[in-house]
């Protein structure tokens, strides 16, 4: 079992499923089926490009299910995030006014980054006529991202971090860590799956750490998802939900849960946190995960 992490300086509302749009830009013949790279797939023998075959294989969840249902249709565009390319934002010590990479980390080829947009407060100011009293501590700007990318190209960015709300722009100073984003390589049932990690959100009553849990796979985000004039998909991704004990979770948000800067990999798909006591098995297959105390 490899578990790989590169983390750089610095470092939504609950959605259960896909946020993104069941459609693609994918051709069509005049029979609705798809005319290149064609595997079969289900009893009905709908055809797909093959890459969308291996999806359809790999994972189970609502937007995959319905493709298998009813194939795959013309995307809407005007939904994708557009005016500003968040390539073009470079390391660098987060200043009002400006863009920042707040944190960072890379495995396999795959680059993802916790990103700010036109910062407007940062956690050590303090609080005018201008924000609201929860910005206090916080990191505000007019967008705070998660942006992947990869070595062939393709590029996803989401707003889906915390649940602040609105708009999730607003993310703690705690959270603002090395170590903060981290990707994790593990298997499950003879296939590679990628984890994504990013502490989102601060118990200040219980100085805790809340992480959030992403299944991070770019073929899936791009095949299935509209893009912007820079080429990002911006539908969102998919946010892994926790089962655990009801008296033992600190944050009210099922798609988080607390977790150490100790938060460690054990081994098969489950993960271990020795602060808290718990173990936590992700199956990446379904974007599920349960929480454990085994001493209890």
């Amino acid at each position: 079992m490899k578990i790989c992490k590169k983390i750089l300086p610095f470092i939504t509302a609950a959605i259960i499923t896909l946020s993104f749009a069941a459609c693609s830009t994918l051709p069509f013949n005049e029979n609705n089926s798809i005319t290149s790279d064609e595997s079969t797939f289900g009893s009905d023998s709908v055809t797909y490009p093959a890459s969308v075959a291996n999806l359809m294989s790999k994972y189970e969840n609502d937007l995959l299910n319905d493709i298998k249902r009813n194939g795959i249709t013309a995307i809407n565009t005007s939904t994708t995030v557009t005016g500003w390319d968040p390539g073009e934002i470079e390391n660098g010590t987060p200043e009002t006014g400006g863009d920042a990479v707040l944190s960072s980390a890379s495995l396999d080829g795959i680059d993802v980054s916790l990103i700010a947009h036109n910062i407007s407060r940062l956690p050590a100011d303090g609080i005018d006529g201008g924000h609201l009293e929860d910005c206090g501590g916080k990191l505000c700007a007019d967008r705070v991202l998660l942006y992947l990318k990869d070595g062939e190209g393709r590029k996803a960015l989401s707003t889906q971090i915390n649940s602040i709300s609105p708009g999730h722009h607003r993310i703690s100073g705690e959270c603002l860590f090395d170590g903060s984003t981290r990707i994790y390589k593990t298997a499950q049932d003879g296939k590679d799956y990628y984890l994504l990690m990013q502490y989102a959100e601060y118990d200040e009553d219980k100085d805790a750490l809340i992480a959030t849990f992403y299944v991070l796979d770019m073929e899936l985000y791009d095949i299935l998802s509209p893009k912007d004039e820079n080429g990002v998909s911006g539908g969102g991704l998919w946010i892994i939900d926790i089962n655990a004990p009801a008296e033992s979770r600190i944050s009210s948000w099922g798609q988080a849960y607390q977790a150490s800067k100790r938060f460690k990999y054990k081994s098969g798909t489950t993960f271990y946190d020795p602060e808290y006591g718990y173990e936590i098995t992700f199956d990446m297959k379904r974007g599920k995960a349960t929480v454990t105390y085994p001493n209890e």
